[in-house]
């Protein structure tokens, strides 16, 4: 068994990994938020959740609907982080630049990827 933490710093969060048997780091990664300043994120819509370790996600949205849509995305995508790292549990961070290039595309003024 794993547990994923999150952590939401200042500025950057903190993605940690750790296998529950013996407390053992499996993987940690540190990320800058995409679109704030000391910690302050321009438009809560562009991150629409948080987790917390040892309690489910905590996410909103304009209808309820999109908050369930948001907590579920969430829950897939900690599995597929896990999955990754028992796959490579050497698995380096994504690049910045490429995490922007991806959220940037769907979001924000400039976004020109799935529907408006």
């Amino acid at each position: 068994m794993h547990t994923l933490g999150i952590d939401y710093g200042t500025n950057p969060v903190r993605a940690l990994v750790v296998r529950c048997a013996d407390g053992a780091e499996l993987g940690t990664c540190v990320v800058n938020y995409s679109s704030g300043k000391q910690g302050i994120l321009l438009d809560p819509r562009d991150h629409p959740g948080v987790l917390v370790n040892r309690h489910a996600p905590f996410t909103w949205g304009e209808t309820v609907a999109q908050a369930v849509e948001v907590a579920v995305a969430a829950e897939c995508c900690a599995h597929l982080a896990l999955m990754s790292l028992a796959l490579d549990p050497q698995l380096k961070a994504i690049e910045p630049e490429l995490l922007n290039k991806h959220f940037k595309r769907k979001h924000g003024p400039d976004a020109y990827y799935g529907q408006k």
